[in-house]
């Protein structure tokens, strides 16, 4: 399981809960203090593969990073499921509009309600969720949040 823009896969428990008695679901997390490209993400985790048969699930930008780990894959991925995802970054203009002014600084360390809603969850409130996404984001350095939605999907 490759989490979305927080990873740490905290956000995978209730799925890796439902899955135990059935799937061994690993999370491949992702450093919560260093900056890395997608490019280094990918190089990072290609040897974290398992050398047993496995599917890679990408949640959110995960999915980008899962079609790049499969290129170091062998005959053990039996398949790819893109969680809420996307192939390449469905955002280009907000992110070319907003990005040149946007810097680290400006990011809460606490994600904002209203954002999660608007942003991420379509509008769902459900308050447990917020709160996880929240406590997932504050685990980040403001550098790595940041990061988060300017990652290039290139490895």
């Amino acid at each position: 399981m490759l989490p979305g823009f927080d990873g740490s896969g905290r956000l995978f428990s209730p799925l890796r809960k439902a899955l135990a008695d059935s799937v061994d679901a690993i999370v491949l997390s992702y450093p919560a203090d260093k900056v890395m490209t997608y490019y280094d993400l990918c190089h990072f985790l290609k040897d974290e593969l398992p050398d047993t048969p496995y599917v890679l699930l990408g949640e959110s930008f995960g999915g980008p990073l899962a079609l790049m780990l499969s290129r170091y894959a062998d005959e053990n991925l039996k398949g790819i499921i893109l969680c809420v995802s996307f192939i390449k970054n469905p955002q280009v203009l907000a992110e070319k509009l907003i990005r040149p002014f946007l810097k680290p600084k400006h990011l809460q360390k606490k994600t904002p309600a209203w954002h999660i809603k608007t942003v991420l969850t379509n509008g769902v409130s459900d308050p447990k969720l917020i709160n996880n996404i929240q406590k997932a984001t504050a685990a980040l350095s403001r550098e790595v949040y940041f990061l988060s939605f300017t990652r290039n999907s290139r490895c």
